[in-house]
């Protein structure tokens, strides 16, 4: 409960901040300014970065932009940078693995990305991505997990990979048993399978958080939320 009413002072705070402001903060940096230090800085990865090591890599030696020194914190990012918040379900949580032969991140390099620098009229080398994988310490979650909500706010914009897990995709469809903590057969309404974006938690809260009024009052409507639905492999 303190944890919780801790996490309400900020928000109240950080909106007192921008109505001091007298407008929305127009730069993620401006925004962070107003974050208790408690709260792990938003770091992310240029997208840049993400492209050339798609490019000269593949599979896990992707997991290399999660290592020291690939990431950069918000408060250091120019005045023409755009931050975009990745909401996505993982290919495989019981595996450790964020995404299949990392086909979202290229739809995200070759795709998502030059359609967001258009959107937003700046260059592909101004575009700054916070993915979960990269951006949150792995080894201990729970800082960033409790984070996500202002990160979700501070980002200039959201893309929404909606897809599957490994059991959703797989044919015919399983879902992991938790209780049993075990594999089984899945027959119900394929909107409704456990293992789909649309049904977990943790990316349900990140939209919420970045569509809430409280995210709009403090970085404005320049935010903007790209859907994306994904296939199920």
């Amino acid at each position: 409960m303190e944890a919780i009413a801790r996490l309400e002072a900020t928000f109240k705070d950080v909106a007192q901040a921008a109505s001091r402001h007298c407008q929305p903060f127009q730069r993620a940096a401006d925004f962070w300014k107003h974050i208790p230090p408690a709260i792990p800085v938003m770091r992310v990865i240029a997208a840049t970065l993400l492209r050339d090591v798609l490019s000269t890599n593949s599979g896990e030696e992707l997991r290399w932009l999660a290592g020291p020194g690939k990431t950069v914190s918000v408060e250091q990012l120019g005045v023409e940078a755009i931050v975009v918040f990745v909401s996505h379900r993982w290919w495989s949580s019981l595996k450790s693995l964020p995404d299949f032969e990392w086909r979202k991140m290229h739809l995200m390099v070759n795709r998502i990305i030059p359609t967001i620098a258009r959107h937003f009229g700046v260059a592909f080398e101004d575009i700054y991505v916070w993915i979960d994988f990269a951006c949150i310490n792995q080894q201990n979650t729970a800082p960033g997990v409790q984070a996500l909500p202002f990160y979700a706010a501070a980002a200039d914009c959201v893309v929404a990979l909606r897809g599957g897990d490994e059991h959703f995709a797989a044919d015919p469809q399983v879902y992991f048993d938790k209780g049993a903590r075990s594999v089984r057969g899945y027959t119900g309404d394929r909107d409704s399978h456990p293992g789909h974006y649309n049904n977990r938690v943790w990316t349900s809260l990140e939209l919420f958080a970045a569509t809430s009024p409280w995210a709009g009052s403090v970085r404005g409507n320049r935010r903007v939320l790209f859907d994306v639905e994904l296939g199920p492999g």
